[in-house]
């Protein structure tokens, strides 16, 4: 989507992007059934883990360990790039009660920068 990429980021040690899908009680198969898109991670209701109350049904698609890159916003247009042609299924997943949000994690190198997003990526994100 961007033509600037800087791979080698100095001020980054490691980043990825993540894209959730929470819907308790709908379940993450209808989530992949209705995206067409393989998860790279689900969690399902019920399930706990050591600290955290009982987790919710969630649908996950990261490029941790897909990208290798340390600038984010080739991590976001990886994840942007499955589900923007999917507008519609992720507004039926919203109706459907479903809560939609990407995160990014982003690890200094040096303590000091950051991660950057561009304006394109940001209004492809509104639009979702």
């Amino acid at each position: 989507m961007t033509d600037n990429y800087n791979d080698a980021w100095p001020t980054c040690l490691e980043t990825f992007a993540t894209l959730r899908v929470s819907c308790d009680g709908l379940g993450p198969g209808k989530v992949t059934e209705t995206l067409k898109i393989e998860p790279t991670s689900i969690q399902e209701r019920g399930a706990r883990k050591p600290g955290y109350k009982e987790l919710s049904d969630a649908w996950f698609y990261s490029s941790k360990g897909l990208v290798e890159s340390r600038d984010t916003r080739r991590h976001i247009d990886f994840v942007l790039g499955a589900v923007a042609p999917r507008k519609v299924e992720m507004m039926q997943l919203t109706e459907m009660g479903c809560k939609i949000d990407i995160s990014n994690y982003w690890v200094s190198a040096t303590g000091h920068g950051g991660p950057q997003i561009d304006p394109e990526q940001m209004k492809i994100l509104a639009e979702l």
